[in-house]
């Protein structure tokens, strides 16, 4: 909190008073413990450049499906709605996959989902 310049925290009691604390008191009035936990794996969206390879794979793993791009998002609209198992894709790229998010009915978001050691 204080690298983000916070003086004061607001809080409420049981009573629903509010009470104001100074930052300097915080660890005397709470006892606060937190444990960083690192992420084994995530998404984010698919960049330009692996644009070709995921189009490969969606052609290599299904038929009737249409690409596009909005708001400089890559999408898949398909017939039916996929299971969960097919959203995982291969990629060409060691230590990479393509994850298929789900938008909307039968339309998902390409994301490049990293795969950590």
């Amino acid at each position: 909190m204080k690298n983000k310049n916070v003086e004061f925290v607001v809080t409420v009691d049981k009573c629903d008073n509010k009470r104001i604390i100074p930052i300097e008191s915080f660890q005397k009035i709470f006892n606060v413990k937190t444990i960083l936990r690192r992420k084994k794996s995530g998404s984010n969206p698919l960049p330009k450049k692996y644009y070709e390879d995921f189009c490969h794979e969606i052609e290599k793993e299904f038929t009737n499906y249409k690409i596009f791009i909005d708001k400089s998002r890559l999408y898949v609209k398909f017939n039916n709605n996929l299971l969960k198992s097919d959203c995982y894709l291969n990629s060409n790229i060691p230590g990479k996959k393509f994850f298929l998010s789900k938008k909307e009915n039968n339309i998902y978001d390409s994301n490049n989902h990293r795969l950590f050691k």
